[in-house]
């Protein structure tokens, strides 16, 4: 193999693993720091089953705070686990306005981004 095939061989090979590693960030870019999807971070609205708003807020920290009737609770969000003062996890799941969180009992509840209730 002379210098010339050497060199364009390398160089492809550059190229190929430039763009994989492209690729790859791209495609983890719906996850930020701690592990927090891009799309759950912000403040999000829902109703608990009394029919009482709750305003969500999810930090790209992963730290959480919910307001119900004036109560704050405080917890964590990893990946698609939502945690509530270490007893309570659900798995969340995005949707077209926001996502919907389900209890491990099956309990669903649908948070928008959208104040509206």
């Amino acid at each position: 193999m002379t210098k010339k095939n050497l060199y364009s061989t390398l160089l492809s090979i550059f190229c190929l693993v430039v763009v994989t590693f492209i690729f790859t960030s791209v495609a983890n870019a719906q996850v930020m720091a701690n592990n927090v999807p891009t799309w759950a971070v912000g403040s999000f609205y829902g109703r608990n089953l009394n029919g009482d708003t709750i305003t969500l807020t999810i930090n790209n920290n992963g730290r959480v705070v919910d307001h119900v009737n004036g109560i704050t609770s405080s917890g964590t969000v990893s990946g698609n686990t939502l945690n509530f003062d270490g007893a309570t996890s659900r798995r969340i799941v995005q949707s077209n306005s926001g996502f919907t969180t389900i209890q491990n009992n099956g309990m669903r509840i649908d948070f928008s981004r959208s104040g509206g209730y």
